[in-house]
């Protein structure tokens, strides 16, 4: 899995759209078991609404220059404020220098402050309109911004606001000067998701409580469920039965399923996911002899198109694969298959049956 990091404005989000070829090398890059993540001076409250007209979300949020950070769903993951009494004091000097009033994004939206004469120069308020006099009941500010056409006084206002103000870090941009608590960047917000990781439920399936491997290893990186056929350790079941319990029963969303393993299993994960609504990439290693692309046996159908699993795979996305077809093409050198493992296991006290060696003539 790999992790595409992308500004929004001017970027993806360029003359006020998403062009559809961007938007489909994101979607393309998602189904294929990656992440993407969009780092913005924006607050969630002005930039979800304009990738849900869009009909599709990255998976993690990097908001207000890095002051907060979100998954899909908006839920926050990570928050650092500009102290209280800080933030007040540059608002009070901020309103006393000129009258382009100051956008203001607080954890949950962004309002817009007037100045003293009752003007502002701020867009893309989610949060509504607040007066002068109400400066003092603001709290929780995450981001402070400074709206001006001139490039020039954006600069000198940034350096003017970091000189007098030790705690914050202020940001230049073509139209914005935005403030943020001191450290805060984008490019640490990106640091943190990857220190933290990405928290993951893994369900280790396994006939008996003898065949189950690497709990302790899966244990240590992730939520791990163990489930076994017989019930003799774990959760009793086939992991689709854990999985189906964890969504309908327990709550859980999932953005993302990727079904390792044999292809019956994932033919029937799949089954699941697909009337649970979850992405789902599957490994079609299974299938692959050489895995150089030499053999041909590892030919696949996925969609309307041929695949080859060791070439432009192994990992699919699992509801379109034909897991019948590819069952059927995985027994192609079964009897050889046995036959070399009979030998193997004989090893001297071999004398035929395999249809190899000669011995049965």
């Amino acid at each position: 899995m790999k992790c595409a990091v992308s500004d929004f404005d001017r970027t993806l989000y360029v003359e006020r759209m998403i062009g559809e070829e961007d938007k489909n090398a994101v979607l393309n890059w998602q189904k294929s078991g990656n992440l993407f993540v969009i780092a913005t001076g924006r607050n969630l409250g002005t930039i979800k609404p304009i990738f849900e007209s869009y009909g599709f979300s990255p998976d993690f949020w990097i908001l207000n220059n890095g002051a907060m950070i979100a998954d899909r769903d908006g839920k926050t993951l990570f928050t650092k404020l500009i102290p209280r009494e800080t933030a007040l004091a540059v608002l009070r000097y901020l309103q006393s220098i000129n009258d382009d009033g100051s956008g203001v994004s607080l954890t949950d939206r962004k309002v817009c402050l007037l100045s003293e004469k009752g003007t502002s120069t701020q867009k893309a308020c989610d949060g509504g309109t607040i007066t002068a006099d109400q400066l003092e009941s603001l709290d929780n500010i995450v981001q402070i911004h400074r709206r001006n056409l001139d490039l020039k006084h954006i600069k000198d206002l940034c350096k003017d606001i970091e000189e007098r103000f030790p705690e914050v870090s202020a940001y230049a941009n073509l139209w914005n000067g935005d403030i943020v608590a001191r450290g805060v960047d984008k490019a640490v917000a990106v640091k943190w998701l990857k220190e933290h990781g990405i928290t993951a439920d893994v369900i280790l399936g396994s006939k008996t409580k003898d065949m189950v491997i690497l709990e302790k290893e899966l244990a240590a990186v992730s939520n791990l469920y163990v489930t076994t056929d017989d019930g003799s350790y774990g959760r009793s079941g086939m992991v689709t039965k854990t999985l189906e319990d964890l969504v309908t029963n327990e709550g859980k969303h999932y953005d993302v399923c990727v079904a390792i393993g044999p292809m019956i299993m994932m033919k029937f994960v799949c089954l699941l996911t697909k009337k649970l609504g979850i992405h789902t990439i599957v490994s079609m290693n299974p299938i692959m002899v050489d895995g150089t692309g030499m053999c041909g046996a590892c030919r696949l159908q996925v969609g309307d198109e041929i695949k080859f699993a060791c070439v432009d795979g192994p990992e699919f996305d699992g509801h379109l694969v034909d897991f019948d077809q590819a069952m059927k093409r995985s027994q192609m050198y079964k009897t050889e298959e046995g036959r070399a493992l009979l030998k193997l296991q004989e090893g001297d006290t071999h004398h035929g049956g395999c249809g190899q060696c000669g011995g049965d003539k």
